[in-house]
């Protein structure tokens, strides 16, 4: 398995389990807990990679929702690989180029019972910002440089269909914070195309 699969598994695993967590702090209590096969053995996860713009392919997973020449012309960066994974709860799509583990893009998705309260409670992380006009609730924050990667800008919101999305963009390694920050507008607006697609 590639870095970008195992990359895809593990954001389906964390997704499927934010979602659940979520979906607990619902005021309708039992309704959002997990299955017992959920919580004692973990989703069963599938990946497979795929080319940007094969023929014939239907895009996987969370990939289904996205255009990969609107992202790369969202974060500036020419992905050329595309690893999709799934979950029973959870779909993900991550993004890389061929030249090493970073930058890379990575949209996750899980559905969930969770209502905004519970959503702003337990999935926005405290340094974040609202998001207007986008679900039910939504959010983005700007996150420091990892050890071996740049800072992340990342949006997340609650759909209004029962789905928890996020968008998260990791910058290669040296990228100053400025220039991710630019990166965030674009982001809301991918985040607001997938939201009209789920809509319908």
């Amino acid at each position: 398995m590639s870095l970008g699969a195992r990359r895809a598994v593990v954001a389906a695993a964390l997704i499927a389990v934010l979602a659940t967590a979520a979906a607990c702090g619902d005021k309708g209590g039992e309704a959002g807990a997990p299955t017992p096969s959920a919580s004692s053995s973990g989703p069963v996860l599938e990946s497979s990679p795929q080319e940007p713009g094969e023929s014939g392919e239907k895009p996987k997973g969370a990939c289904e929702y996205l255009d990969v020449k609107a992202v790369n012309a969202a974060v500036g960066v020419d992905f050329k690989v595309v690893e999709p994974a799934e979950a029973e709860n959870a779909q993900v799509c991550v993004m890389q180029t061929t030249k090493g583990s970073f930058p890379d893009f990575t949209l996750a998705t899980a559905a969930t019972k969770a209502d905004k309260e519970s959503f702003q409670a337990t999935m926005m992380p405290e340094d974040a910002d609202d998001v207007g006009k986008l679900g039910k609730a939504a959010y983005k924050v700007l996150l420091k440089a990892g050890e071996k990667s740049g800072p992340v800008a990342e949006i997340g919101w609650l759909s209004a269909k029962g789905r928890i999305f996020t968008i998260r963009f990791t910058s290669a390694e040296g990228v100053k914070k400025d220039d991710v920050e630019k990166v965030l507008d674009p982001l809301i607006a991918l985040s607001k195309d997938i939201e009209k697609q789920v809509a319908g």
